[in-house]
């Protein structure tokens, strides 16, 4: 039987959270079938760790506590170094860089339970790890009273299982006073959560077996600042005094250097900058060896002898750093084929799909180093260091005068950029691999993304204060980073990132510059672009990865593909002092003033449309819808004052610059569309409350209209809209 008498305390801390179960407590006298089963308050009133039903699975409940605790800390340390010669006519600049980060977070999660979370949040980690040492009864040692009732009752001692206890459990016993070996029954929801505390859990118990209630590097479990420098082999074999796990996590620490000259000179008129940039990135940790092996597997190259394998022939093409694919993981007997990178052979050699290799048990089976516990997830045999990466980036531009008029121009460039996000070894998932859902998982192996730039240009003096440009454009995205579904992985397929996109922008840019003339100057430009490629963001594939083609790589325009573009810039300023321009009779109102207007016109970025409000099934291609086009004028008007504030050292007046300025942002107050629902193609309806397909689970809401109308508020999203009008004013000083 359960407890008789629940009773709850509230704590103080958060009212709203406390009035759901106090609310519970008031709609029943008889306690018995209402508070004498702890677990029957699910839904009902709260426990400790529960956290209130989201309205309509929409909006968070009032009360609803955060979920998570959070803290970080990133820091650089840099140096860098530049100088400049000239030798005959050359002008030759060189320099170099290093710089070392040292970016460190620790993460507590799933502290509540919500809808979803309920059976793993914290609390619930507690209970199933309290008394688990006491579960099972002494059947050897009992006592036997007769004459109770109608019959003779038997009451056996608790059996003490000391390798069951968890370090949870022992340590709670000896916070509260108990022997940390005894057998008295804990409830954790009858004690004051004040006597809890984090480091109470071993790390495999904050870990929980892939479902971690911590995330951490740079720090101990505990949230301790860990400055080691800790190996994957640490994670698996540091203890601490006891005995006990401490996996050990170190701070993600990448290594940039890089060195560059550049020499500028003039030949025959032309005047060329050439120059070449050396880039080197170390991501500083461990990687694995094998991006499909979670495990130490032999090679070719370990196995063969007298050309044969297990008793077949190796086939000529097989090279000797090629994996062996075996029949049992644990017991290979024979060969059943082989991969280099991620193409797979069969025992003759030819090229096969992954599913030709598979064992009798219809698994993917690499013949393992070491085969015992062969499904766990992972091992410190499994991974190397990251090989540094070096980049060479030649730059080359030059300039020819056609005449005294007119300019062509062109420059090629290779540009880098370090990996900046899922490129830390999260070893902690590596090691669930096994446990994990559908998540996409970091990539510590990630090289630098890569970008080739051609330009041409041509440039035409219309009049003494004015000018003409065009300039084509070309630039090449290679190594982009994307998700990605390694199929043929051991123990299991999973999803990733890697070095797989690439793009390609191009287009043509013509430009008009009017200095200023009679008090106005003039910028002016409109720009052609085609930009295509596989991807344009980490995650932009995850919809295809959930298809029988995960590996599908396809052309569309990439999300900021705007084809047109149109900007202005027109100024309209009186000078000062000795330069000011305008009526004498007003040249203390007038001097120093100006305006400024920006114009931006711009045609819409590309979306894909979905055929389903709720589920983003493509409709059409990829990216194959478009936003509106924008429009946004922006209007400045500032005035320059001089303001005496004293003498300087030669007894001459000291003036301070100062500029008063009104800014208009979106004068118009144009309802310029950032993005739209798919299925509608509109910023603010998505489509849901009108299909006829949710029309019966609309329905059969508690309150239909009342879902509706929660339902539709939830869908105003003010990011689907650019800013509107907003008045600045302000004062800038100069001193």
């Amino acid at each position: 039987p359960g407890d008789t008498a629940v009773v709850f305390t509230p704590g103080g801390i958060n009212p709203d959270l406390e009035a759901y179960t106090l609310d519970y407590y008031d709609l029943f006298n008889d306690k018995a079938g209402n508070y004498d089963q702890l677990a029957s308050f699910v839904n009902r009133g709260l426990r400790n760790g529960d956290s209130p039903s989201r309205v309509y699975g929409i909006f968070a409940n009032v009360g609803a506590p955060y979920g998570s605790y959070q803290q970080a800390d990133n820091a650089q340390f840099r140096i860098q170094a530049s100088g400049s010669a000239d030798v005959g006519n050359h002008a030759i600049t060189l320099g170099v860089e290093f710089e070392q980060r040292n970016d460190r977070a620790y993460i507590v999660s799933n502290l509540v339970g919500d809808d979803r979370l309920r059976n793993t949040n914290i609390w619930a980690v507690m209970r199933n790890l309290t008394n688990t040492h006491i579960n099972e009864l002494d059947r050897t040692d009992s006592t036997i009273t007769t004459g109770v009732g109608q019959y003779d009752r038997v009451d056996f001692a608790i059996q003490r299982d000391a390798a069951a206890q968890t370090t949870f459990d022992r340590n709670l016993r000896i916070a509260l006073g108990l022997d940390p070996n005894g057998t008295e029954q804990i409830n954790i929801d009858a004690l004051d959560p004040s006597v809890l505390s984090i480091d109470m859990f071993s790390a495999d118990e904050l870990l929980n077996n892939g479902n971690n209630l911590v995330t951490y590097y740079g720090y101990d479990a505990y949230g301790n600042e860990y400055n080691g420098k800790a190996s994957v082999n640490d994670f698996f074999n540091a203890t601490d005094e006891n005995g006990v796990n401490t996996r050990p996590i170190g701070a993600f620490e990448p290594i940039y250097a890089a060195g560059y000259i550049m020499d500028k000179f003039t030949f025959d008129d032309i005047i060329f900058n050439v120059g070449l940039r050396v880039d080197m990135y170390d991501a500083n940790q461990q990687v694995l060896k094998d991006k499909l092996l979670f495990r130490d597997a032999f090679q070719v190259a370990d196995k063969v002898s007298n050309g044969q394998i297990l008793g077949s022939d190796l086939p000529s093409n097989i090279g000797s750093d090629f994996y062996v694919y075996v029949d049992d993981v644990e017991n290979a007997k024979s060969v059943l084929g082989y991969r280099s990178g991620n193409q797979f052979y069969n025992a003759s050699g030819q090229p096969v799909d992954y599913t030709a290799v598979l064992s009798s048990a219809g698994t993917i089976a690499p013949w393992l180093k070491d085969a015992s516990n062969s499904q766990n997830g992972t091992e410190p045999g499994a991974y190397t260091d990251y090989k540094p990466q070096y980049n060479f980036m030649p730059r080359i531009a030059f300039s020819f005068p056609i005449s005294d008029e007119a300019n062509f121009t062109a420059h090629y460039d290779i540009l880098t950029r370090r990996p900046v996000s899922n490129n830390r070894l999260d070893i902690v998932s590596y090691n669930f691999i096994s446990r994990l859902g559908t998540q996409v998982i970091n990539n510590p192996n990630l090289k630098p993304e890569k970008t080739i730039d051609y330009a041409l240009g041509f440039q035409q003096v219309l009049t003494n204060s004015s000018s003409l440009k065009i300039e084509t454009f070309y630039r090449e995205n290679r190594d982009q980073i994307q998700s990605f579904t390694n199929v043929g992985a051991y123990p299991r397929d999973y999803r990733s990132v890697d070095n797989l996109d690439f793009g390609t922008v191009k287009g043509f840019t013509l430009s008009y510059d009017l200095r200023r003339t009679n008090k106005i100057s003039v910028k002016a430009n409109y720009t052609l672009q085609f930009a295509d490629g596989t991807g344009s963001a980490v995650g932009n594939v995850v919809n295809v990865l959930n298809t029988p083609f995960p590996s599908l790589r396809t052309i569309a325009p990439l999300n900021f593909d705007q084809r047109h573009k149109i900007i202005a810039v027109i100024d309209y300023r009186y000078g000062f002092g000795d330069n000011y321009d305008g009526p004498e009779n007003l040249k203390n109102i007038l001097q120093g003033l100006g305006a400024n207007f920006v114009f931006n016109l711009g045609s819409g970025t590309p979306y894909s449309a979905s055929s389903d409000p709720l589920n983003n099934r493509l409709d059409g291609t990829i990216n194959g819808s478009r936003l509106p086009w924008i429009f946004r004028t922006d209007l400045q008007f500032d005035k320059d004052f001089k303001i005496t504030v004293g003498k300087n050292k030669d007894d001459k007046p000291k003036k301070l610059n100062m500029n008063a300025y009104l800014l208009v942002n979106n004068l118009f107050n144009s309802q310029n569309i950032a993005g739209v629902y798919r299925f509608t193609g509109d910023p603010e309806d998505d489509g849901y409350l009108t299909d006829a397909r949710y029309q019966n689970q609309i329905n059969t809401q508690i309150d239909a209209q009342s879902y509706r109308d929660i339902y539709s508020l939830s869908r105003q999203r003010g990011g689907n809209y650019y800013a509107p009008r907003t008045i600045q004013l302000g004062v800038k000083l100069d001193f």
